[in-house]
């Protein structure tokens, strides 16, 4: 069974295509697909991704040439934990809400049913 085709722009495969991992990681993905199978249809379309591909391969080898500082992982971590979000007891709140919204709801929906018995016909 043929899945039906999307129609793409350029524009949009383009904007698709800036987001593909220079790995090829992204080859089988589905949300690739019909931009990809555009690049195979437009020349244009193809040189641009191809280009694209060249300088996100350039500039992953020049990131991989960085040597981050030594202990830098351990001090990222050590502020993360040094971090504290207040927090603020929102638990019987929230019940007292749903508790609200639920007799709310119960209500409405008692009146209703009075209304719809008083209306139809015996």
């Amino acid at each position: 069974m043929n899945k039906p085709r999307i129609v793409i722009t350029n524009r949009d495969a383009k904007l698709v295509l800036s987001a593909y991992r220079p790995s090829g990681a992204d080859a089988r993905d589905p949300f690739f697909e019909e931009a990809l199978e555009q690049t195979k249809r437009d020349p244009e379309l193809r040189e641009c991704f191809v280009k694209q591909r060249a300088f996100d391969d350039v500039i992953v080898s020049k990131l991989r040439t960085i040597e981050p500082a030594a202990g830098l992982h351990s001090e990222i971590l050590a502020g993360l934990r040094a971090i504290r979000v207040p927090r603020r007891p929102v638990g019987p709140w929230l019940a007292v809400a749903a508790a609200l919204l639920v007799c709310r709801d119960g209500s409405l929906l008692q009146r209703i049913l009075r209304t719809t018995e008083a209306r139809s016909p015996r």
